[in-house]
C-alpha cells in the first residue's frame, strides 16, 4: 500500500511539474505578444501619431530659428549612444569609438539625420514594406535628441532580422518629428531592423505595450 502511495504521489508531482512548464511557456508567449502590441493609427500615418492630442502646444518648422548646434544648453547634454544588450551598456560617441560596430553605426546615422533635420536621409533608412504601412516622414526641423539608450533584444524570425529597444528624449520638442511625447520626456519604441545589401533598414516600429 505504501509503495502504491509513493508511486501515486510521484506521478502526481510529475503531472504538476508538466503543467507548470506548459503554463510558463504560454505565459512567455503571451508576454512577447503584449510586448509587441502596436497601437496602430486607424489610417495610414507615421508611427508616432497613434495618440496625439490636438491641444498640444507644438509649433512646426521655423525657417528663421537658429541651428541647434548654436545652442550651448543642448550641446552640453549627453548626445552619445548608450548601447546595451540586457547585461551591459557601453557608450559610443562616434564611429571611431572603441565599442563602435555596425549596429551603433546605423543608429549614429539615424540620430545624426534627426539632429540635422535631414528628412530625405531619414526616409531612406526604411524598407519598402515599412512604407506599405506608414507614410514617409514630412520635413522636420533639427531635433535636439539626447539621453539615447539602445538595447538589442532577442533575434527575429531570421538571421537577417533584429530588434532594438530605442529610448531617447527631445529637448524643446516642437512636434515637427514626434508629437507623441513632450519636451524632455521619452516613450520607448522597438525597431525591427532587416539586413540589406547596403546595411540595415528599419522594417517596422512598435510601441512598447503599456507605455
Amino acid at each position: 500500500m505504501a509503495k502504491l502511495s509513493r508511486e501515486f504521489l510521484a506521478k502526481r508531482r510529475k503531472r504538476m511539474v508538466t503543467a507548470l512548464i506548459v503554463v510558463g511557456v504560454l505565459a512567455a508567449a503571451a508576454s512577447v505578444f503584449l510586448f509587441f502590441t502596436r497601437e496602430k493609427p486607424p489610417e495610414k500615418a507615421t508611427p508616432y501619431t497613434a495618440e496625439v492630442s490636438s491641444s498640444r502646444p507644438f509649433s512646426l518648422n521655423d525657417p528663421d530659428a537658429k541651428s541647434i548646434f548654436e545652442d550651448p544648453a543642448y550641446l552640453s547634454l549627453d548626445r552619445s549612444l548608450h548601447m546595451g544588450n540586457g547585461y551591459e551598456e557601453y557608450t559610443v560617441s562616434d564611429s571611431d569609438s572603441e565599442f563602435a560596430d555596425e549596429n551603433s553605426d546605423f543608429f549614429l546615422e539615424y540620430f545624426d539625420a534627426l539632429e540635422h533635420g535631414a528628412s530625405e536621409r531619414y526616409d531612406a533608412m526604411f524598407t519598402d514594406a515599412y512604407y506599405e504601412k506608414y507614410l514617409a516622414q514630412s520635413d522636420f526641423s533639427e531635433q535636439r535628441v539626447y539621453d539615447i539608450h539602445i538595447t538589442q533584444l532577442a533575434g527575429g524570425e531570421s538571421p537577417t532580422t533584429s530588434f532594438f529597444l530605442v529610448d531617447y528624449k527631445i529637448a524643446k520638442n516642437n512636434g515637427s518629428f514626434r508629437r507623441d511625447i513632450a519636451s524632455d520626456a521619452s516613450r520607448p519604441v522597438v525597431f525591427e531592423l532587416v539586413r540589406t545589401d547596403g546595411g540595415f533598414k528599419i522594417n517596422d516600429v512598435h510601441y512598447v505595450s503599456g507605455r
